[in-house]
């Protein structure tokens, strides 16, 4: 569950281990040998133990990984990944996690600009077959911050998604079907709806010729070690991936997964590879012009909850720079969060199989903060926050 193994310079990291949860704290200055770690480290290592214990006793369903600086605090699975089954959660365990894929279809949509072959400030129908006349006003950016003003096609009623998903369009013909659909509004102002991603997922399609998982895979997914990360759910393993549990049922299929908005199916772990480039930009030769426009040119719009903000599928949150980054998404049955703290090096992730049937999450939710509660609606998305203040120094 954790690395023993410390930097390049040869240091070691002692590793504390309290009521049978294996903690890695931060180095002391050595000289090669193990020090015994200081009364911050061994405070951390007991917040962190006591978090854990308390997701045992409330029964948590799910998986945990905590890293700080690079060195994992905790990975921990939780419950059981298919009830029916009778199988366990593991540490790598594949979960489907809803709305938070658009933070990597904004990157792989930033990353075409950085090759010169589109402007996000370019109308979207340069680029996309077919654009009705109400399009023409809509900027690449209006997709990216979800201000285009396009309705959200998950209001489509339940006969019309379960047609379309039984069809299996490509993004192209998907969209083209969209485009038969009145605008809500002029762009301009946010609101969200998985239609902008969907488009967006269209325009990667159209540009390079290949479709939207197949390029994704090979220039981002691939090039940041996400490995155990997919973008077609039926393409992951039954056997191996978690089941969506409402209440103690299965959850219900739910159409119309398999776009640029919610397809992603990945791993606690690869979703921590995600987080450590966005604090670092590496590894070498991963898309870092786009990820620098990813993070620091978001420009998005207010939320209305102090001082965050939404853009490329995230939540920023810090007045002087951003300080926070948050992503989230549901898909029936499974919530997930992944956030990072940038000054303290911090990345936490949090995936669950298990929504209460009572307090049942939208099947696309893309949170927004509560400014009464700093609450984010979800319960993977309020421990994501709460264990990113635990894990960050005081």
């Amino acid at each position: 569950m954790g690395e023993g193994n410390a930097s390049g310079k040869g240091k070691r990291r002692a590793a504390a281990v309290l009521a049978g949860l294996l903690v890695l704290v931060l180095p002391a200055c050595s000289r090669g040998g193990i020090e015994e770690p200081s009364p911050a480290e061994v405070a951390l290592g007991q917040r962190l133990n006591d978090y854990h214990e308390q997701l045992k006793r409330d029964g948590f369903q799910g998986v945990v990984e905590i890293r700080r600086d690079g060195e994992r605090l905790l990975s921990e699975a939780y419950g059981m990944a298919d009830t029916a089954a009778s199988r366990r959660n593991a540490v790598d365990t594949p979960f489907r996690v809803g709305a938070l894929t658009e933070q990597v279809t904004a990157l792989a949509v930033l990353a075409l600009q950085a090759d010169r072959r589109l402007q996000v400030a370019d109308p979207v129908c340069r680029y996309l077959p077919g654009c009705p006349p109400a399009w023409q006003a809509i900027t690449v950016k209006d997709l990216l911050l979800h201000t285009s003003g396009l309705p959200d096609y998950l209001a489509l009623g339940a006969e019309e998604q379960a047609e379309l998903d039984a069809r299996r369009l490509s993004h192209l013909a998907f969209v083209g079907h969209l485009q038969g659909k009145p605008v809500e509004r002029p762009p301009g102002r946010w609101q969200r709806s998985g239609t902008d991603y969907v488009v967006l997922g269209a325009l990667i399609e159209y540009l390079t010729s290949k479709p939207y998982g197949e390029h994704v895979t090979a220039t981002i997914l691939r090039g940041l070690g996400m490995n155990d990360t997919a973008a077609d759910w039926e393409r992951t393993n039954p056997a191996t991936r978690a089941t969506g549990h409402v209440g103690d049922r299965a959850a219900d299929p739910v159409p119309l997964t398999r776009y640029a908005d919610r397809a992603l199916v990945t791993t606690a772990a690869d979703l921590g590879r995600w987080n450590a480039f966005l604090l670092t930009g590496l590894p070498p030769g991963a898309p870092v012009e786009a990820r620098v426009r990813l993070v620091d040119e978001h420009s998005g719009p207010a939320t209305g909850e102090g001082d965050t903000r939404q853009g490329h599928g995230a939540l920023f949150r810090g007045l002087a720079g951003w300080a926070e980054v948050h992503a989230m998404g549901a898909v029936a049955g499974f919530e997930a969060f992944s956030g990072v703290r940038t000054k303290a090096g911090v990345s936490v992730v949090v995936l669950t199989n298990a929504t209460s049937p009572t307090n049942a999450t939208s099947p696309t939710a893309q949170a927004s903060p509560s400014s009464a509660a700093g609450s984010y609606g979800t319960k993977a998305a309020e421990m994501g926050v709460r264990l990113l203040a635990i894990a960050s120094p005081s």
